[in-house]
């Protein structure tokens, strides 16, 4: 079995848990599948908009497929959260990140 096909079943069996969806968008975004990565991680971002990480992947996922303008949103919306979060480092690193679009 495949880690996409492993990564997908854990998704259907908890559709609520923001890390499986999480690392099916991870592994899909590594594999060059951008629009399936995007989708996966919204949905950890619907179930956990503090999963900080997933605004950066999110935000490369669309960069990478040419939606600059939706990959600067979410990078911005992603540095909202963190500085709500108190994680100074990490909006820092999302604002850069927006920055560069």
């Amino acid at each position: 079995m495949n880690p996409q096909s492993v990564f997908t079943k854990l998704t259907l069996l908890d559709p609520n848990c923001c890390l499986s969806h999480f690392t099916l968008g991870r592994h899909l975004y590594l594999a060059g599948e951008y629009k399936d990565a995007l989708v996966a991680l919204n949905r950890c971002l619907d179930i956990d908009p503090d999963y900080l990480l997933a605004y950066v992947i999110a935000g490369q996922a669309c960069e990478r497929s040419g939606a600059t303008k939706q990959a600067k949103r979410i990078y911005t919306k992603g540095e909202a959260r963190a500085k709500q979060l108190g994680e100074t480092k990490f909006a820092q690193q999302l604002r850069a990140l927006a920055a560069t679009l």
